[in-house]
């Protein structure tokens, strides 16, 4: 008898977790696939995009995510800070293509990219983040 209501308390608990668990998956999934609020001069904007594409990169757990990416020229890359910590991205060596503001947790920075070539930047304020992207032709 007291093995059967053990087995009972230990199925009703893993079905509570279980439950809990995908709620809050659910929730914390939903939470975390906002865009930024447009707060510098150069956001990107939804309306202005037609026949050009967008990529997000994230900048979270001290990286870039991705890092390193191939894109067609003319696409917009737009990094969003889901850190706490400010981060400043500009192109190596010296910012002369682009170059954010200081970004703070949910804030965005974009840039078009019209020319094909390869372009590295990273981070001004904590520049062991680093990344590259190469933009080809269409």
């Amino acid at each position: 008898m007291v093995k059967k209501v053990l087995l009972i308390i230990f199925i009703i608990a893993v079905i509570i977790g279980i439950a809990g668990g995908t709620l809050s998956f659910i929730f914390n999934k939903n939470q975390n696939q906002s865009i930024a609020p447009n707060n510098q001069t150069n956001n990107f904007s939804p309306s202005a995009q037609t026949d050009q594409e967008k990529v997000i990169i994230t900048i979270k757990d001290s990286s870039f995510q991705p890092d390193n990416l191939t894109i067609k020229k003319g696409t917009t890359v737009v990094w969003v800070n889901e850190e706490d910590a400010l981060h400043h991205i500009i192109n190596t060596p010296n910012g002369d293509i682009f170059e954010s503001n200081d970004l703070k947790k949910g804030e965005s920075y974009s840039f078009t990219f019209n020319e094909s070539g390869n372009y590295d930047y990273y981070c001004k304020i904590n520049p062991v983040m680093a990344g590259k992207i190469v933009v080809i032709e269409e």
